[in-house]
């Protein structure tokens, strides 16, 4: 298999709801419109209570639930390490991506990772290059053989594709991963490496990306 697709998740204030992940698994589809094998990764806290109905309740809509899982570092490193696939989709349970700033489809994704031999795409939740937010500086804008991106040496949680064996090969060392429960700061330690990821789209372009913000309690989704 070529790809998959991985989504994170915990039990929230919203639990069991699964409107946030619903939501973003089928704002996943609808972008890309391509079919691909979906495996839930699902940290109990910190809302134990409602847990085992969320848990189950997840388990009525995807056919692969991992549910003892110790947070998100602990569940990216285990889906790095068991998946067989080249290629890996990381997404948070909270995002919705913006299909109209997307121009290409995933298989095109997967073939520009390829011939520029990307290790992580991220999708931007700001305009590209937008300092005065004080992330994503740095950025050095690449006409790519199939997309252009800018290169950049934060390694963010934010939706994003890796190269899962090069993941584990350059990136895991820089993790310090723990095990359960014991794996913190996965983004933090990314981005004091010394590795390089890369943005999709070219110096300017809009935000491909919204965070519809799963811990928030306000957020009726």
């Amino acid at each position: 298999m070529i790809i998959e697709l991985h989504i994170f998740t915990n039990s929230t204030v919203h639990a069991p709801s699964t409107k946030h992940i619903e939501n973003t698994y089928k704002s996943f589809m609808d972008t890309f419109k391509y079919k691909v094998k979906t495996t839930i990764w699902c940290d109990r806290n910190p809302n134990v209570e409602a847990s085992e109905e969320y848990i189950n309740n997840l388990k009525k809509i995807f056919p692969i639930v991992n549910h003892e899982v110790g947070g998100l570092s602990h569940g990216y490193h285990l889906a790095a390490k068991t998946s067989n696939s080249e290629f890996l989709i990381m997404l948070e349970h909270d995002w919705d991506f913006i299909a109209e700033n997307i121009h290409h489809t995933l298989p095109q994704l997967i073939d520009g990772m390829r011939k520029d031999n990307i290790l992580h795409l991220r999708f931007n939740r700001r305009p590209q290059g937008n300092i005065s937010m004080e992330m994503d500086t740095g950025l050095l804008p690449v006409k790519g053989k199939v997309f252009d991106f800018c290169t950049t040496p934060l390694l963010g949680n934010n939706p994003h594709i890796i190269n899962r064996q090069r993941w584990l090969d350059e990136a895991t060392k820089h993790t310090h991963y723990m095990g359960f429960g014991g794996a913190y700061g996965l983004e933090e330690y990314l981005h004091a490496s010394p590795l390089i990821g890369a943005l999709y789209g070219p110096l300017g372009h809009p935000p491909t990306i919204y965070h519809t913000d799963g811990k928030h309690l306000t957020r009726q989704y």
